[in-house]
Parts: C-alpha cells; structure tokens; sequence
C-alpha cells in the first residue's frame, strides 16, 4: 500500500508489561549466541539524535521481529503479500529490525535490495508522464540507511540521484505560506505534519538538523497541544472527531514530537494533555486525538504515540487505569494461544490474522527505541515463542 494510502487508512479504520499466558523461550537470546555487525560503511549520524534500547530487547519486541524477519524474501525484499512487487514496507521494516537488534541477515539483505530499488519508491506520479520526489518515502529510505549503516548521501551509489539527502531538501519551500515543508499539501505529495516530522527525523539522522522545517511544524500546532494532518493558518483547529475525520490526531502530533525532538526543539504548546486525553483505558490510542466509540484503539497509533513519549521521557506516567501506552500495544500482539504461524505478530482492529505493516511500526516501540534507530549489532538467530 502507498505512504499516503496507509496514512489514509489509518484513519478510518520496553520490557512487556503484562504477563504472558505461558513461558516464552527465544532461541537468539541464548547467552551462545552472539550479535552480528548488520555491515555497510559508518553511519553518517551525529550520535546524540539516535536511539537504540535502553537495555536488553524486551521478549514481545525480539518476537515481533522474528515474525517480521521470517517474511522477508532471499533477494531481500519485503513485499505486503505473497508475489507483491512493491517495497513500501521494506524502508520501515528494515528499522524495526535494527531496533529490536534482530536479523541480521535480514536487515544485510534488505538494504541491498532497497538500495538497487528505491528509486521506484522515491517517486510519486505527477501526471502521466512525469513523477516527483515524495519527502515521506524518502525520509523512510534515509532512516532505514542509517539504521543498517548505510550512507544516504551515496546510497547505492555516487550519482546526485544517491544522494537521498540532497534530494529531500530540494523538495523543501523556502517562501510563502508554507515556508519550511517539505514537498506540497496539494497533490501529488499530500505532505502533512506527520511527514514533515518524520522528514524532520531522517536529516536529523543523517547529520542535517533542519530548522526552518521545524519552524513550519512549530506554526501548524493547536493551542491544545496537538497536530492536524494539516491546516491552513490562521484556521483554528477544530476538535477532533472520528466521523468527521477531522481535527488533531494522534499520528501527526507524535512524529511532529519526534521530529522536533531531534532537531532540537520543544512545541509550543505541551503535547502531553493531548495524549492523555486521547488514551483510552486499555492504555492504547487511536487515530484521532479522543477517546471515542467512534473509532477502536490501534496498534499503530498506539505505537508511534509510545515512541513520541519514550522521546518526552514520560511513558511510564502517562496512565490510564493503570495502563500505558505499551501495555495497549501488548493488548494486540499474538502470543500463546494463538496459531505458531500468527506467534508474536500484531493484528489490527477487525482483521482475525497477523498485520504485516502494524508489526513493522509496533517493534520499534515495544523494543522501547523512539525514531531514529542506531545502527548496531543484530542477532542473526530469530527467536520463536514455544508453548
């Protein structure tokens, strides 16, 4: 599914915090086994901006990833079914990897391909005969190459269409009323907060903080502490509302939080009122920014908005009923009980099996590493939850 189709779909459809239904062993957390370097030439990234586990991987991420790797393809890829050309979970799937510190092979494997292939990703169709650079997709290649150690600035090779981070500047408004975003709200971009957020990520990652982009992030924000996909200033915000779609929502306002985060700046107004008053009593989040009948919590909101609070150090405080947001995120994931087939993915909200993109953006934030990921060692064995 395209970047925008699922941003699109989303709106209408870290040790573990609770106890598992029976024992899990993992067959790559043996003290035996050792990690081995994912490969590629030094990152590019200043260190400080980059995030890595606070400690060992907790159990439910490690199995996650085990999941996660053993969908991946020999040459590499990543497709979102079986016979799927595309590669729009590869980028994001090769972080979650790096993350959780699991497959090794995997995430090896998966840069290759990605840097013989992104091309085709890179770009949106502009009209029928012509395509343009998308900011979102190619700040998702930047963070998977810096999180597999690879440079973004000659990524797959020297030409000046290697270098990803020249390209995602250029994509950048330097006038008018949108001053600072990266690609255009208008077809065929469709940029929003939250893909300037995670632009913001990917050039903090490659060692290009970017201000005046953290400045348009800074003017779009509501006076409540959240972001829209998107307003038109000086248009107030409205408040949010799942049948209307509209108003401040939890995906926008995390990576918005991220993103500034790492390039150093703080909101204006504090997010965390927002987020509270988003959570629901599982802990969870949805995609909009209430607590509503109107719309399920998800594992994907649930997600980004645990890693936005992991950046603000105020995960394990934001509660409610005594839950936080990875104790909503476990609610999802498939452990004991389930079919071996399903063990350690995650389902989305009406759907019986696994969810190959809700795995891919929980890992991150169950292995308890916000945007964007260091690179480092990985274990090459992948764990598997016997029971």
């Amino acid at each position: 599914m395209p970047f925008m189709s699922r941003l699109t779909a989303a709106r209408v459809s870290l040790a573990a915090l609770i106890a598992a239904t029976c024992p899990a062993t993992t067959a790559a957390a043996s003290a035996a086994t050792s990690p081995a370097a994912t490969a590629g030439p030094a990152a590019v990234a200043h260190p400080s901006v980059l995030h890595s586990a606070p400690g060992p991987v907790p159990v439910d991420a490690r199995l996650a990833a085990g999941w996660l790797a053993r969908h991946f393809q020999p040459d590499g890829n990543l497709p979102a079914s079986a016979g799927e050309p595309g590669i729009d979970y590869l980028p994001l799937g090769i972080v979650a990897l790096a993350a959780a510190r699991t497959g090794s092979a995997q995430i090896r494997a998966g840069i290759r391909f990605l840097e013989s292939h992104f091309e085709s990703y890179a770009r949106v169709p502009a009209s029928r005969t012509s395509t343009v650079d998308s900011p979102g997709r190619l700040a998702e290649v930047i963070l998977a190459a810096v999180a597999a150690k690879a440079d973004p600035r000659t990524f797959g090779g020297r030409a000046p269409a290697n270098d990803l981070v020249a390209r995602l500047l250029a994509t950048q408004a330097h006038s008018g009323p949108n001053a600072g975003l990266f690609g255009s709200p208008a077809a065929p971009t469709y940029s929003t907060a939250y893909t300037q957020g995670l632009s913001l990520l990917a050039l903090a990652a490659a060692g290009e903080p970017n201000r005046l982009g953290a400045g348009w992030l800074l003017r779009q924000q509501c006076y409540g502490g959240g972001w829209e996909s998107y307003r038109s200033s000086p248009i107030p915000c409205v408040a949010p509302d799942p049948a209307k779609f509209q108003g401040p929502d939890t995906n926008s306002t995390a990576l918005a939080v991220e993103g500034l985060a790492a390039t150093g700046m703080s909101p204006r107004h504090n997010p965390l009122p927002f987020f509270r008053r988003a959570q629901y009593p599982s802990g969870g989040f949805g995609y909009y920014g209430t607590d509503s009948a109107g719309q399920p919590a998800d594992p994907d909101s649930t997600a980004v908005v645990a890693q936005a609070l992991l950046t603000l150090r105020r995960l394990a405080v934001t509660r409610r009923n005594g839950h936080n947001a990875l104790a909503g995120l476990a609610a999802f994931q498939f452990r004991c009980g389930a079919p071996s087939f399903a063990r350690g993915a995650y389902r989305y909200p009406g759907a019986a099996g696994p969810n190959l993109y809700a795995t891919i953006q929980a890992i991150p934030a169950a292995a308890q590493v916000p945007y964007p990921v260091r690179p480092g060692p990985a274990f090459s064995k992948l764990p598997v939850e016997h029971c």
